[in-house]
């Protein structure tokens, strides 16, 4: 006879476990034991067995009534607590025990075990519930060949050089064929992204019709109301360039560029990880492109068959073909120091003297900045990047931009820091030069002759192997191979023999032009038997001015001299253009096509933008309107609830003050 342990049959301890309820059901089911026997062995009640064999209960579960605690006048509170903290970084969030104390303050006089218990269970609840419902749903996106692609910036780390620098990280991937690229900058400002957006086209052999982005500050200005954005004038510009549609995501919506969001989590493994020390940041970029291009081949596709090299190039007849580059520069306006300097980034770069004390566009890019004016370029230099802040900045100089001050200020030579980057020879040169009297100036001269001939043939002619060097005229003999080689700077250009230095002495103290003065007494000097350095040194100009002065004299005499008026910069618009200019503002907007009433500068500027992909300035189209005969009118405010019969009794029942002038009254009779 089958018999319960002691501690079943003897009545127990009330509670009934997964043995116990195992054992009833053998007995019932396999034994066809009654259950009356069933109760009776148990202690249990016939109904109590019944239960359990009817309801088929494998494990026993019992329910824990709920309890009223003293911290349920306190849990709206507490939660409160909870939900603020979470927005909080971990080190401003408060613990568990300070907010006992807190409710302690309140009036709760319950346990902390009890405090703890709760937050314990709500950050249970809330972690289910971001792993189930939080986590919200997504539909799967496909793309057609050559649609679009997506762009994101990420920041990662890289040996370059033998130092440990943090970068930031482009990435473009097409969404059709997910064939992508990464490269690398050292800032994320609009010249990196212009360039990161040409290599990438260069690479996918065309321009897809699509670019998605999140809302970054390099391409978006504002954020509106759902999808309204204020785009960036020079990212449009590149956009129009490109001739592709820029897209924005939702805030904080990265799955609307999913493929993108993770192929900046796959670079880490693939790429970076695996990346070797480099020399500099073109070497890196350059192995990161071929890398990219050897992982088309290597990784599967998995929505459509084949590689991603493979469907790349189904794709690639349905990109638009690849445009010139656009010159994506960032422009700054600088004033050149008194010392011949501009600084941009704390670093400081050297300009030609003639443009000290003046403006200046400096035109920045990636790799380099470029100095621009009155339209023309005036020098360029390697850009310098140095995230730093504890390293002081540097002095980029290029020595033949003071020239025209040495030529002024021979003594600036010994010790101006510009010139302890000219070539060795040159140094050297200087060193013999400058042990004899005078020698100061005879080396400026030599220098001098950089602004007129190859630099390289001057070079040449000042190392260790020419046997004489005449500074005054700078003739150099020398036997290379067993032939006689000569070097002589071209003779100098002779004045016009209708004149002389007393008729141009004459003709200066009569000019009212102070620069055609200037000249004057310059090419006076020479006509006296002067040298062509002493009339450059009484104009304050170089050599080269010299030459050019003289040219334009025997060319046109005297009024030669003078300044012709400059052209200056051609208009970026056409007459075709300016008739569609003045069109639109003849027939004015149209508002609920172009969302304005009236038009504003701004808002013919950005229709310049649109239609014919033109940047211009407002300034720039109230030029243009000024000169078609239009002039700048705004209407006087009016209140909408006014009323022109109230105004026109108002008129009426004013009294008129009728007042004579004093003229009239002095001139009555009396």
């Amino acid at each position: 006879m089958n018999t319960l342990p002691r501690r079943f049959w003897l009545g127990g301890y009330g509670v009934i476990d997964m043995g116990f309820l195992s054992v009833i059901r053998r007995w019932a089911l396999r034994d066809k034991m009654p259950i009356r026997e069933i109760s009776r062995r148990t202690g249990l009640s016939r109904n109590t067995v019944k239960k359990y064999l009817r309801e088929g209960i494998v494990e026993p579960k019992f329910k824990t009534p709920p309890r009223p605690t003293k911290l349920d006048p306190y849990a709206d509170r507490l939660s409160s607590w909870l939900v603020a903290q979470t927005r909080k970084s971990r080190k401003e969030r408060r613990t568990v025990k300070q907010m006992h104390v807190d409710l302690v303050q309140l009036g709760y006089d319950g346990s902390y075990e009890r405090v703890a218990a709760f937050v314990r269970a709500w950050r249970a609840d809330r972690q289910r519930a971001e792993q189930t419902t939080g986590r919200g749903t997504f539909v799967p996106l496909i793309f057609q060949p050559g649609e679009a692609f997506q762009f994101d910036w990420s920041e990662d780390w890289a040996n370059i050089g033998g130092e440990r620098l943090k970068l930031q990280v482009a990435h473009i991937k097409l969404s059709h064929s997910r064939a992508f690229l990464v490269r690398a900058y050292l800032l994320q400002t609009h010249e990196m992204l212009f360039d990161a957006h040409w290599h990438a086209f260069r690479v996918f052999g065309g321009v897809p019709g699509r670019g998605i982005y999140d809302n970054m500050k390099t391409a978006v200005d504002r954020v509106g109301k759902g999808k309204q954005r204020d785009i960036n004038v020079r990212f449009k510009a590149m956009a129009s360039h490109y001739v592709f549609e820029p897209e924005f995501c939702n805030p904080a919506s990265g799955w609307e560029k999913g493929q993108v969001e993770k192929n900046v989590q796959d670079a880490r493994n693939r790429l970076w990880q695996v990346m070797p020390v480099l020399a500099d940041l073109a070497e890196l970029n350059q192995w990161l492109e071929d890398r990219c291009i050897a992982l088309w081949a290597e990784t599967p596709h998995k929505a459509l068959p084949g590689s991603l090299a493979d469907v790349w190039k189904a794709e690639k007849p349905m990109l638009m073909a690849l445009p010139p580059a656009f010159d994506g520069f960032i422009e700054h306006s600088k004033r050149v120091s008194p010392t011949c300097l501009i600084t941009f980034e704390r670093n400081r770069y050297s300009v030609p003297a003639s443009f000290a004390n003046r403006r200046v566009s400096l035109h920045v890019y990636p790799d380099r900045l470029v100095v621009v004016a009155e339209g023309q370029t005036v020098c360029e230099h390697a850009r310098l990047i140095d995230r730093s802040c504890r390293k002081s900045g540097k002095v980029v100089y290029d020595w033949r931009h003071y020239l025209a001050v040495i030529q002024r200020k021979p003594g600036a030579l010994r010790n101006g820091a510009p010139f302890t980057e000219m070539p060795e020879a040159f140094q050297r040169l200087q060193e013999r030069m400058l042990r004899k009297e005078g020698g100061d100036r005879e080396m400026v001269d030599i220098l001098s002759l950089v602004l007129q001939h190859n630099e390289e043939d001057v070079l040449y002619q000042t190392s260790d192997e020419v046997t004489h060097i005449w500074a005054s005229g700078f003739v150099a003999n020398m036997i290379p191979d067993g032939k006689r080689w000569e070097f002589a700077m071209g003779a100098a250009i002779p004045l016009r023999d209708d004149f002389d230095g007393c008729t141009l002495r004459r003709l200066a103290r009569v000019c009212r032009d102070a620069k055609q003065t200037r000249r004057l007494l310059s090419l006076a000097v020479i006509y006296d038997g002067g040298s062509r350095s002493d009339a450059a040194h009484i104009g304050g100009v170089t050599l080269q001015i010299i030459r050019d002065w003289v040219l334009r004299f025997n060319a046109s005499g005297p009024n030669g001299l003078k300044d012709t008026p400059k052209s200056g910069r051609p208009s970026k618009l056409d007459e075709q253009q300016r008739r569609a200019l003045i069109e639109i503002v003849e027939r004015g907007p149209y508002p609920s096509v172009d969302a304005v009433v009236r038009w504003r500068l701004k808002d013919l500027a950005a229709w310049i933008l649109s239609e014919f992909g033109i940047v211009v300035d407002e300034r720039t189209v109230s030029r243009e309107l000024k000169n078609a005969g239009y002039r700048r009118l705004t209407a006087r405010p009016q209140h909408p609830a006014q009323n022109e019969f109230a105004v026109e009794d108002f008129k009426k029942a004013s009294q008129p003050n009728w007042r004579k002038s004093a003229i009239s009254l002095k001139a009555a009779p009396r």
